[in-house]
């Protein structure tokens, strides 16, 4: 029985790339402090930034077990192993507001959205029955339980589309994207049939970040063109509902 209480984590540099935007809150998320109810949660300062202070030296050598996560494309065998645990461990069935197809918003993101955000959200629920979500409003159980039950799930491309990883194997994960954009490879990783949709970038900015220039995709919104959408959506067998 591990005692979560004596758990370290060591955190990434506190000024590397969209630290305080996502990887910090996260963490904290595990804590604690802001999750109580969390059967494994971790006290706040047993989070560690490798640039904040000197990790616990002494707790450090006396420790019995070391985890160290590595890239999940060479983990793929304990990254499902993890995902189902998760999945079955917060799996409620008496979760109301589900749906088969699910819609992940960006427009509460503060880059790479749609301008015609209105205009695709009223096609997707009035004709395709998909439901939207904003994952800035959803706590990690509510995530889990929207997707394990969606069979289509469609997004944006990026971070996003990892969220995908928690439906279940044979799921439709459809990715609006930019062309020069970035590959995950969720369907080999996750039994999960990716399907890109490609947009026209709209006012392109190009990025820099400390892995250097990510090119026009990152930062720039998308125009999702409503006669395309719907002839991509055909060939790829998601029919209107009506």
């Amino acid at each position: 029985m591990i005692n979560f209480d004596n758990l370290i984590i060591i955190a990434p540099i506190k000024n590397s790339w969209q630290f305080n935007q996502y990887i910090y809150p996260a963490l904290l998320s595990l804590t604690k402090e802001h999750n109580p109810k969390l059967p494994f949660g971790i006290k706040k300062d047993n989070i560690i930034c490798v640039n904040d202070r000197k990790p616990p030296l002494k707790s450090l050598l006396i420790a019995n077990n070391v985890y160290v996560p590595t890239q999940v494309k060479f983990n793929k065998k304990y990254l499902l192993d993890a995902i189902e645990f998760l999945r079955e461990f917060y799996y409620d069935k008496n979760f109301l507001g589900g749906s088969d197809r699910i819609y992940i918003s960006r427009a509460k993101s503060s880059k790479r959205f749609l301008v015609n955000e209105k205009e695709f959200r009223k096609l997707l629920e009035s004709k395709y029955g998909f439901k939207t979500i904003f994952m800035e409003e959803i706590d990690f159980k509510d995530k889990i339980n929207y997707l394990s039950r969606a069979k289509v799930c469609l997004s944006i491309d990026g971070t996003s589309v990892l969220n995908y990883a928690f439906m279940r194997s044979g799921g439709k994960a459809v990715a609006l994207r930019a062309m020069d954009m970035a590959e995950y490879p969720i369907d080999s990783i996750f039994g999960i049939e990716f399907l890109p949709i490609v947009c026209d970038i709209v006012n392109p900015k190009n990025t820099n970040h400390m892995d250097g220039d990510v090119g026009t995709w990152f930062a720039s919104d998308l125009y999702a063109d409503i006669p395309y959408i719907e002839e991509k959506l055909k060939s790829y067998e998601i029919e209107p509902y009506i």
